[in-house]
């Protein structure tokens, strides 16, 4: 469980990286502010600097920042919870270790 543990950190860890480096290129915000709204997409409270008028480049990063952020979430849900799905398995199932 703790490798499990371990490893959907360092994917969130990596994912949140590519899009503070993402938002620093596109858009040229600044560590915090970038470190901010990838961090309120990957939370899935929205982005907090796209707007109407914000260039179509910080548009479509933040769009298929969105879309991988919450398939990165989706994923490491499973992984930490896969372990404890599978031990009630085998209870529910009294299926013997081989």
């Amino acid at each position: 469980m703790f490798r499990q543990f371990l490893l959907t950190g360092a994917i969130v860890v990596l994912f949140l990286a590519i899009g503070i480096v993402g938002y620093i290129i596109v858009s040229d915000l600044p560590l915090v502010d970038a470190f901010l709204e990838s961090s309120m997409l990957m939370s899935g409270a929205g982005p907090l600097y796209t707007e109407r008028s914000s260039p179509h480049s910080l548009k479509l990063f933040s769009s298929f920042y969105a879309l991988c952020s919450t398939l990165v979430v989706v994923t490491t849900v499973a992984l930490l919870s896969a372990p404890i799905i599978h031990r009630i398995l085998h209870r529910l199932h009294h299926v013997r270790k081989e």
